[in-house]
C-alpha cells in the first residue's frame, strides 16, 4: 500500500472509495441545498421588503410584442409605478413610470398564455417622454385598482389629504 504523506483523509484501500465518494457527493448536495434555501429566503424577504412600503400587484411584463413574459410585481408608489422582477437579486425596479406622466391603455384579452396569472388582462403602459411601450399583464380583478391609482392626482407638497 502506498501512502501519500500529508493527506490522511484519502481512503486507504479500494473498498473505502465508494463510501468516500458518497460522502463527497452528499456534502456537495447538502451545500447546494443550503445555498438554494438561502437564495429562496432572500427572494422572499426582498419581495416582502419592497412590497411593504406601498400596495403591490402580481403581474407579468414584456416589451410590446417582443420576448417572453417576465414574472414581476408592481408597486403603486406615491409618485411612480415601479415594476420589480420576482426572480432577481437586485432591489432596483426593472421599469419605473412617473404617476402623472404615464399612460395606461384599456385592457385587452391576452393572445398567449401568461404564467403565474389565472385570469389576466393585458395593458399597454407608456410614458410620453420615452418611446418605449410595455405590455403589463395583471389579474382582471386588479385592473380597477391600477386604473384608479393612475387616474388620481399625485400628492402635491403641502397638500392636506
Amino acid at each position: 500500500m502506498i501512502r501519500i504523506t500529508g493527506v490522511d483523509d484519502l481512503p486507504d484501500s479500494i473498498e473505502e472509495v465508494p463510501l468516500f465518494a458518497a460522502e463527497v457527493v452528499g456534502g456537495v448536495l447538502l451545500v447546494l441545498l443550503l445555498i438554494g434555501c438561502a437564495v429562496l429566503l432572500y427572494l422572499l424577504l426582498r419581495r416582502r421588503r419592497l412590497a411593504a412600503s406601498a400596495p403591490s400587484l402580481s403581474c407579468a411584463l414584456r416589451e410590446r410584442g417582443k420576448g417572453r413574459w417576465r414574472s414581476s410585481f408592481v408597486r403603486l408608489g406615491t409618485h411612480s409605478l415601479d415594476c420589480f422582477a420576482v426572480f432577481r437579486l437586485g432591489v432596483r425596479p426593472l421599469r419605473s413610470w412617473s404617476r402623472g406622466k404615464m399612460e395606461v391603455s384599456t385592457p385587452i384579452e391576452p393572445v398567449t398564455f401568461i404564467p403565474g396569472l389565472s385570469d389576466p388582462v393585458v395593458l399597454e403602459v407608456s410614458s410620453p417622454s420615452t418611446a418605449e411601450v410595455f405590455e403589463l399583464a395583471i389579474e382582471r380583478g386588479a385592473y380597477p385598482a391600477l386604473r384608479s391609482w393612475a387616474e388620481s392626482a399625485p400628492p402635491r407638497p403641502n397638500s392636506v389629504v
